[in-house]
């Protein structure tokens, strides 16, 4: 009994967790149209977000080619590497708001449309529908948010 309750618990605490990340990330976009924030400095920067997301997994790609028993040090390496990258797009992200609400608001946004944007690419990579329509309709869909991501991260950036 007291295990489900945790359970359930734990799945409101994370509903609610996705629901203000949501909010905020909304909130960020606004700001960042209405020119108060800066989410995105330049391409530079948003390929750095980018390479925060997509470093791991190519990584882990590249180890398991060349390392397969070396798994401790790619893992650590990986992490370390992260912390950097991450600690440079913290740092830049302050230079450009000068305010720690702010860039908290812009890294929200800048990795919750990074993560966004690469999700709907790989489901429109692979698309795991079965029926041909069903697939045509889901990469409808995902072309659609991919270009209303792209553009929104070109209108953030001017």
């Amino acid at each position: 009994m007291a295990e489900n309750a945790n359970v359930l618990i734990d799945s409101i605490f994370n509903i609610y967790s996705l629901v203000i990340f949501i909010v905020i990330t909304i909130i960020g976009i606004f700001l960042g149209f209405k020119q108060k924030i800066t989410i995105f400095r330049d391409f530079n920067d948003l390929g750095l977000v980018f390479l925060i997301e997509l470093l791991p997994i190519v990584l882990m790609y590249l180890s398991s080619l060349i390392a397969a028993n070396q798994n401790k040090i790619v893992i650590t390496s990986i992490i370390i590497v992260e912390i950097i990258l991450f600690m440079w797009i913290i740092a830049r992200t302050y230079q450009d708001n000068n305010n720690i609400l702010s860039t908290l608001i812009a890294l929200i946004t800048k990795t919750s449309l990074s993560i966004l944007f690469i999700l709907n690419l790989m489901s429109f990579s692979n698309p795991t529908e079965k029926d041909i329509k069903l697939r045509m309709k889901s990469m409808e869909s995902d072309v659609f948010v991919i270009n209303a991501i792209s553009v929104d991260r070109i209108l953030l950036l001017s």
